[in-house]
């Protein structure tokens, strides 16, 4: 710091013999600006104002692997990071940049940690392309297996559906044997209603176990099937249908079997009759004309396998309106 005070001190001694000694009265203006200038040119010289005169020294320790070389190759600068390479030259990228006046600024990028990253990743990738085979494999087992067991979910659902219905296919097959004429006729026109329902009750049973419905359209057809092979025996049916376009599948296996099971009882009775027929939600009601001696015997045989059933008739003098109720309705609760 003695400098920059001895140069105060001659500014000082300047300002109080200017006006003594004619020698020193050189303009004040000029003069103040060269002291002005020389004190901040000491205050750099000494430190006392900080420069970036040390950037030697901050270049030595720079954390990059940074080498500056002169035009003829020498290395003038390096800092402390560049790599002593030897046999790691595939760790490190050398990029080189030239500078203004033939020097050259080669940086040594550190790869190691990328590298490193990079075989992670890669046995990462590694292990998760195992594990996809591995889940690929596991899911088309999974998928057979549930192919299979729905497959046999099916199987044991139509063999049930099979079996209640093998004694009748037996019975008509012996009364055709042994029949002849108009009475085989007739065996063959029942045994015709029987495989109908069968057909078309598996078909319904396989349309319900897409999505736990049974769309309208399928129930109608089935029902026209079974009516046409009816209206051969001389029972002719009508529907009015009021059930949705959704229809639960339940709801429309077991409406679809009361009206099964009313046809066949009428034709087992060899009524030639006509029958109007609602079919709704909750109820399957049947509008007949004249005396049915055998509804007490078809409805005792349907509560046998529906005791959650029950039957309401009414006589409404044109005609007699028998209504199955399948499940309690909303008004009814």
């Amino acid at each position: 710091m003695i400098l920059p005070f001895l140069l105060y001190l001659v500014f000082l001694l300047y300002t109080v013999f200017y006006n003594i000694s004619p020698v020193l009265r050189i303009d004040v203006t000029f003069t103040t600006t060269v002291f002005f200038l020389l004190f901040l040119e000491l205050c750099l010289r000494t430190g006392l104002i900080l420069s970036n005169h040390e950037y030697e020294g901050f270049f030595r320790q720079a954390s990059l692997g940074l080498r500056l070389t002169d035009p003829s190759g020498k290395i003038r600068l390096s800092s402390r990071a560049v790599p002593d390479l030897g046999g790691q030259m595939k760790e490190y990228r050398i990029s080189r940049m030239r500078l203004s006046g033939g020097s050259t600024l080669i940086w040594y990028e550190d790869m190691h940690m990328l590298h490193e990253q990079q075989r992670s990743l890669a046995q990462a990738n590694r292990a998760l392309q195992r594990r996809r085979l591995y889940l690929k494999r596991a899911a088309n087992r999974q998928r057979k297996q549930v192919a299979a067991e729905t497959q046999n979910h099916l199987h044991r659902e139509v063999e049930g559906i099979l079996d209640s219905l093998r004694p009748y296919f037996r019975k008509f097959r012996t009364r055709i044997l042994q029949s002849h004429g108009n009475e085989r006729e007739q065996a063959v026109r029942d045994l015709n209603l029987l495989a109908t329902y069968t057909k078309k009750r598996c078909v319904l049973f396989l349309k319900s176990e897409e999505n736990g419905t049974i769309a309208l359209d399928e129930l109608e057809m089935a029902a026209s099937e079974l009516c046409e092979a009816a209206r051969k025996l001389q029972l002719h049916v009508a529907i009015s249908w009021q059930l949705p376009q959704a229809t639960p599948a339940q709801t429309a296996l077991t409406a679809f079997d009361s009206l099964t099971s009313f046809l066949a009882e009428a034709v087992h009775e060899r009524a030639a009759m006509t029958v109007h027929v609602t079919m709704a939600a909750a109820r399957v009601t049947f509008l007949l004309e004249g005396d049915v001696p055998w509804l007490g015997r078809w409805q005792q045989r349907w509560l046998q396998d529906h005791m959650d059933s029950r039957f309401t008739c009414k006589d409404l003098g044109f005609a007699l309106s028998i209504a199955c109720v399948l499940r309690q309705e909303e008004g009814e609760r």
